[in-house]
């Protein structure tokens, strides 16, 4: 029997949305540093506190429009589905952990080897161009722009 989960989007959405505004907010101030000691109207704060103000607003809309007014659009989620994307997320964060443990090339050839072993591609061809894909990036990188990538 496959077992399926009903999700009401609006205030889903809603209550995602006002609880990343509120985590930006409160890291603003120590992500983004003052221009200068006086306020001015419009500093390098400006754009994301917008933002991050918009975002909020229109999530508690989300909110008051599930719970309020009652107008609620309902996805059902297969939770067999699921399972694959769920691995991908996981396959991704292993890859951002591998990043800063033994570096960018290596945890790229995982990443892209691991991806098109996980859509059960076949082809020679495409694991050739995303190994020369990666160490292309990363010559670009290295040495055209100068960005270092630790590991």
């Amino acid at each position: 029997m496959e077992k399926k989960i009903t999700i009401r989007t609006n205030l889903m959405a809603g209550v995602i949305f006002v609880v990343i505004a509120a985590v930006i907010a409160v890291l603003i101030p120590s992500q983004i540093q003052m221009t200068s000691i006086v306020k001015e109207a419009v500093d390098s704060r400006f754009i994301p506190e917008l933002l991050c103000g918009v975002m909020g607003i229109l999530g508690c809309w989300l909110i008051v429009k599930s719970v309020v007014l009652k107008k609620e659009d309902y996805l059902e989620i297969s939770l067999n589905q699921e399972k694959k994307r769920g691995l991908f997320v996981l396959m991704l964060i292993v890859y951002v952990f591998l990043i800063s443990r033994i570096g960018f090339l290596i945890s790229s050839f995982l990443w892209g080897i691991g991806c098109l072993a996980f859509t059960k591609s076949k082809k020679a061809n495409y694991y050739i161009i995303v190994a020369v894909s990666i160490i292309i990036i990363y010559l670009i990188f290295k040495y055209v722009l100068d960005v270092s990538f630790g590991g």
